[in-house]
């Protein structure tokens, strides 16, 4: 590999690794305005997500647990909930993520093709567009459950 392609790649694991922490803190943010009794997930597990090749599986269990521990903490504050909040979207990006895997494994087995490139290229601005949106519908309901916290703590005194 030429010089300035290894940098190119360091340089985007790097950058790729920052936003994934900046990813991490917001779900661990958000799991912490849930009580201990409604997590389904510990704060310090999310931090695996930084596991490179893991990450890939592991959001599939994010996603799911942390959508039962918001709805958990949801009902248990009386909140309308719907049924499992950010599932979708989340499921959707991790979906996307592993058909991503699958052309990479194509194309390293040798099945090389143009379409698959262009399925490539749009496979990976999708999968874009749901992990952002995943990632603000979790800030969103970090910011509803501690809306909520701070309302009732000034009620009580």
């Amino acid at each position: 590999m030429q010089q300035p392609a290894i940098g190119l790649l360091i340089s985007s694991f790097l950058l790729e690794t920052l936003i994934y922490v900046f990813f991490c803190l917001t779900l661990t943010k958000a799991l912490n305005t849930v009580k201990v009794e409604n997590r389904t997930v510990s704060p310090g597990q999310i931090w695996f997500f930084l596991i490179p090749g893991f990450n890939i599986f592991w959001l599939f269990f994010l996603v799911s647990r942390m959508a039962s521990s918001l709805k958990n903490e949801l009902i248990d504050r009386d909140y309308e909930v719907e049924e499992n909040p950010g599932y979708n979207i989340g499921m959707t990006a991790a979906g996307i993520s592993i058909l991503i895997l699958l052309i990479y494994i194509l194309e390293g087995i040798g099945i090389q093709n143009t379409t698959l490139t262009f399925i490539l290229g749009a496979l990976a601005i999708m999968r874009l567009i749901f992990f952002i949106q995943y990632w603000m519908k979790i800030a969103w309901y970090r910011k509803v459950l501690e809306t909520n916290a701070s309302e009732n703590t000034e009620e009580e005194e």
